[in-house]
């Protein structure tokens, strides 16, 4: 009977914390986080903005990608950046390593004294989310962890030669596995890839979770520097768009929860593109469609919210969609991001 009971409080109880985080999420982003744009922006440290860069998205968005990595590294002067390093793209032929895309990549952003996360792994940046190479297909799940193993071996001793590669992110919310078209999540696996890049570096090593939907104790407890996420505007199939717009405050306390100082905190992915509606790409939006999930007044929203956590960094979620919006004739994110990287005002 107990069981019963329990059983009919507990979806009640759910449906009225979703309808309450819904209404707070609602309330805070139409309401409160209009203050923010009303504050002086909060002072932070010169090498506080980065971007993440990725060369599969570029292509997505029908760019050419070095030529867009170059305007945003001469035009942005981004000096920070957070680099996927894609196992399809460096592994094509199993045993057979070309990793001459991203040595371009770092040594361009060395002549212009750019500092680099280089992530590592088979789950990565953007959708979706896992990229093993098509020949990995056929391997059992045992066999595909020892290549990735030696992948990951592989790429950590050709790159720790450069000095400008200040942290190794280890996979990409490697936790956060309902989200992708990853496997469910291997502790064991995990802990294998860190004990394999401290024996061959020694540089700190990051692990990135979600910002509003978990408390970083997994990653918290492996991790030198914890990265979160900061989406504050979400699509969902069955409940429309989503504000998830927590304070600032809120991500200061789940950092004190794992006991990483701020010092040890980065906002790894800032939101600061739309996200489309109905699983569309966000390249087949239309130009008024733009502002149903991201207006500019929002990216100088999450900027602020982002400085004001007093974490060490964070990486903007988007420099390449505003490369693409410029070649379209909207250059109006591109220009705001160039002001927020550059001096921090509006």
């Amino acid at each position: 009977m107990r069981r019963k009971k329990q059983k009919k409080i507990f979806w009640p109880a759910l449906l009225v914390l979703l309808a309450l985080s819904v209404a707070l999420g609602w309330f805070t982003f139409n309401k409160l986080d209009r203050h923010y744009l009303k504050f002086q922006p909060q002072e932070v440290k010169q090498d506080f903005w980065g971007i993440t860069f990725s060369t599969k998205y570029a292509r997505e968005l029908n760019l050419d990608w070095r030529q867009t990595y170059t305007v945003m590294l001469d035009d942005l002067q981004v000096k920070n950046i957070r680099l996927p390093v894609y196992w399809d793209e460096i592994e094509r032929s199993e045993g057979q390593y070309d990793f001459s895309d991203y040595d371009w990549l770092i040594s361009q952003g060395e002549k212009r004294q750019v500092d680099f996360i280089l992530v590592l792994g088979r789950r990565q940046p953007r959708w979706p989310e896992c990229h093993q190479p098509l020949w990995t297909d056929a391997l059992s799940a045992e066999k595909l962890q020892e290549k990735q193993l030696a992948m990951l071996a592989a790429a950590a001793n050709h790159f720790k030669s450069y000095q400008n590669i200040t942290a190794w992110q280890i996979e990409n919310e490697f936790f956060v596995d309902w989200f992708g078209t990853c496997d469910r999540t291997d502790k064991k696996l995990i802990d294998r890839e860190i004990k394999l890049m401290r024996q061959i570096d020694s540089r700190p090593i990051l692990l990135t979770d979600s910002g509003e939907f978990s408390l970083w104790i997994k990653v918290g407890s492996r991790a030198d520097l914890v990265g979160a996420t900061m989406y504050r505007v979400a699509w969902n199939e069955y409940l429309g768009y989503l504000y998830s717009a927590w304070p600032s405050w809120i991500f200061r306390a789940k950092s004190q929860l794992i006991g990483h100082p701020s010092e040890r905190m980065m906002i790894a992915e800032l939101q600061a593109e739309p996200w489309p509606s109905n699983f569309r790409h966000v390249k087949d939006l239309k130009t008024n469609e733009i502002g149903d999930s991201f207006t500019i007044e929002q990216l100088f929203t999450n900027a602020e919210v982002a400085r004001r956590t007093g974490f060490d960094q964070a990486y903007f979620w988007g420099a390449e969609w505003w490369y693409s919006q410029m070649q379209k004739n909207n250059p109006v994110y591109w220009q705001a991001a160039k002001a927020i990287i550059s001096t921090g005002n509006r």
